[in-house]
C-alpha cells in the first residue's frame, strides 16, 4: 500500500485495490511503475483497469501473516513476489508507531522508514552522512523482541 501511495495513487483507489486484486499483481505493477518511472496518473489508471477487470475480488491466503493478502494460489509465483512472501513469513515490526517522530520536512533529527530491501539505497541517498540504525528482531531469532542496532556496513543493511 505505501509503495502505491508513494507512487502517487490515490489512497482510496488503493484501499480498494488491495481489498480486491492479488497482492503479487500489485507487487508486479509497483515495482513495473518504479522500473518505468510511471507518473502517478499512469499508476492511477493502471490500478483502475486492474479493478475494472476483477469482477470477485481474490481470495485472502489466510496462512499469511498480513491478512490483507490476497493470492490466487500459492504455486507459480513470479520470483520478486515469492521473495516478499518470504520476507512476510519471517517477521516484521510495525514502523507506524514511529513514523510521527519524523520532522514535517525530513531535514533534520532522525527518520524513520520501513525497510525497503533492495531499495534501502534510494532512500539512504536522501540522507548521505547519516547514521543508519534497524529496529528489528535479531534476524537469527525472528520472533525475538525488536532491538535497535546501528548498522555500519550498509552493504548488509538486509543480512543483519
Amino acid at each position: 500500500m505505501a509503495g502505491l501511495w508513494a507512487g502517487g495513487a490515490p489512497a482510496s483507489l488503493v484501499e480498494r485495490a488491495v481489498g480486491k486484486l492479488d497482492t503479487c499483481d500489485l507487487n508486479t505493477l509497483l515495482r513495473g511503475s518504479r522500473r518505468l518511472g510511471f507518473s502517478a496518473a499512469v499508476l492511477t489508471d493502471s490500478l483502475d483497469r486492474m479493478l475494472a477487470r476483477t469482477t470477485e475480488p481474490v481470495p485472502r491466503a489466510t496462512t499469511a501473516p498480513d491478512p490483507s493478502t490476497r493470492l490466487r494460489g500459492f504455486g507459480d509465483l513470479p520470483e520478486h513476489c515469492a521473495i516478499e512472501l518470504a520476507r512476510d513469513f519471517e517477521g516484521f515490526t510495525l514502523y507506524g508507531q514511529f513514523a510521527w517522530y519524523n520532522s514535517v520536512d525530513l531535514n533534520d533529527g532522525i527518520v524513520f522508514a520501513r525497510d525497503l530491501y533492495e531499495e534501502n539505497k534510494r532512500l539512504l541517498a536522501n540522507y548521505p552522512g547519516w547514521d543508519v540504525w534497524r529496529y528489528a528482531p535479531p534476524v537469527r531469532e525472528p520472533d525475538g523482541l525488536p532491538i535497535l542496532t546501528r548498522v555500519t556496513d550498509l552493504r548488509g543493511i538486509n543480512d543483519e
